[in-house]
């Protein structure tokens, strides 16, 4: 018996932390693991989990088991997040055997991510869409482009050389500096703030300082603020970087709406490709980058205040997402998170950070208000409608409305 549950017990921290690394949020992960085991027979589940570490007790009729796993860090593949969604799925509503579990659980694991070339597509899209973005012309967008996807490589490069991701960032960084203000020193009237823009979008984590903040709102105290202490850092050592090549021109502030959502959909697309969504999800997944933005620009238009229109872009599409979720039987992360990667102030907290490194403490501030409290409106129109759903989805269970797989500890 002890040696079966310690086998539940790993195959379920195995699950768990393969959900997490494919860009599962920790409170899906503590669930999925609780479920699993409940599925099994156990009779109550404690588990913590951060985003280094998940820890987790098992207690059965006849012992008390704790297991403790240490965490790499995310790498966003919706593919993988799907698949073992589904796994979890089966598991809990169907007897699977633990052999049968490790099997389909190895299966899932070996298979292949993203190769280096599409990679390197996917950051020629974001790059080059959202140097148009940033006020960047069409030129400008190719150049950026070509250096995406030319950043992509020596990063895949210099990571497999073994050097640690802050240094991969800072190399990276001081690269694309390099390059975008390359043509300017040949003569060539380019702007180099929007192409370095474009660059730096792939390794800005806005998504997951948002992520941080959305954490934090949720209970996750612990891992919201580590998520957010990691992104700060990160994002210093891209603004260290490229304060090493400064460059005189600015980011255009007058840039067409209608050009922002143009450039906001294939900047999805790139980005659908990236975190690999399944093909059939693809689609969806960019109307979502491309229709929460245009909400943004709509509700701006109107004259809201900006931090309410982020809630209202990022609620309208948590609504959306939740009922594709259900259409194709996959996560909400797996369309919602495209869908506010357009919104995230990536860019914005890259400028801010810039600030202080050169600085620029007054500008430092004002920016550092106004990133912080686009994060916390995105985040917030996330929280409300998540909550919402889940004590919707509650009452249905508990009516016997759905096939919804229940812990003992929610009846």
């Amino acid at each position: 018996m002890a040696g079966k549950w310690e086998q539940i017990v790993k195959y379920a921290l195995d699950l768990g932390e393969s959900l997490y690394v494919a860009g599962g949020e920790v409170s899906r992960v503590e669930s999925t693991v609780s479920r699993i085991c409940y599925a099994y027979g156990a009779k109550k589940v404690d588990i913590l989990g951060i985003t280094s570490c998940l820890i987790v007790t098992v207690q059965t009729d006849e012992e008390v088991i704790t297991q403790t796993r240490r965490v790499p860090g995310q790498d966003y593949d919706m593919h993988k997040l799907s698949q073992l969604n589904n796994l979890s799925r089966c598991i809990c509503s169907s007897n699977v055997s633990l052999d049968e579990f490790r099997e389909r659980l190895e299966k899932i694991n070996n298979k292949e991510g993203n190769s280096l070339k599409k990679l390197a597509i996917s950051w020629a899209l974001v790059s080059g869409f959202f140097c148009i973005f940033f006020g960047g012309d069409a030129v400008e967008a190719v150049y950026c482009a070509v250096l995406g996807a030319l950043l992509r490589v020596m990063y895949s490069y210099i990571l497999s050389r073994g050097l640690n991701n802050y240094y991969a960032i800072l190399i990276c960084s001081f690269a694309g500096g390099l390059l975008a203000n390359g043509p300017m020193t040949i003569g060539l009237p380019l702007n180099a703030a929007a192409i370095s823009m474009g660059n730096i979008m792939p390794f800005v984590p806005g998504l997951a300082f948002t992520n941080s903040i959305r954490d934090m709102f949720s209970g996750e105290t612990i891992t919201g603020l580590l998520r957010s202490v990691e992104s700060i850092i990160l994002c210093l050592g891209i603004a260290f970087g490229f304060a090493l090549c400064t460059t005189s021109s600015e980011v255009k502030s007058d840039v067409n709406a209608w050009i922002t959502i143009f450039a906001a959909c294939g900047g999805t697309i790139g980005i659908t490709l990236w975190f690999n969504l399944d093909y059939k999800h693809i689609f969806m997944g960019t109307v979502c980058g491309t229709g929460g933005w245009a909400i943004v620009m709509l509700c701006t238009s109107l004259g809201l205040m900006e931090f309410l229109c982020y809630i209202i872009a990022t609620a309208t599409l948590t609504i959306f997402t939740e009922a594709l979720a259900r259409v194709y039987k996959c996560p909400v992360t797996v369309f919602l998170v495209p869908g506010i990667v357009p919104m995230v102030p990536g860019g914005l907290l890259y400028r801010t950070l810039r600030r202080a490194v050169s600085g620029d403490y007054q500008g430092f501030t004002n920016l550092g208000v106004r990133t912080v409290l686009i994060s916390f409106g995105i985040a917030a129109g996330v929280i409300i409608v998540t909550a919402i759903a889940d004590v919707i989805t509650r009452r249905l269970d508990e009516k016997g409305l759905t096939k919804r797989f229940i812990m003992k500890r929610d009846r």
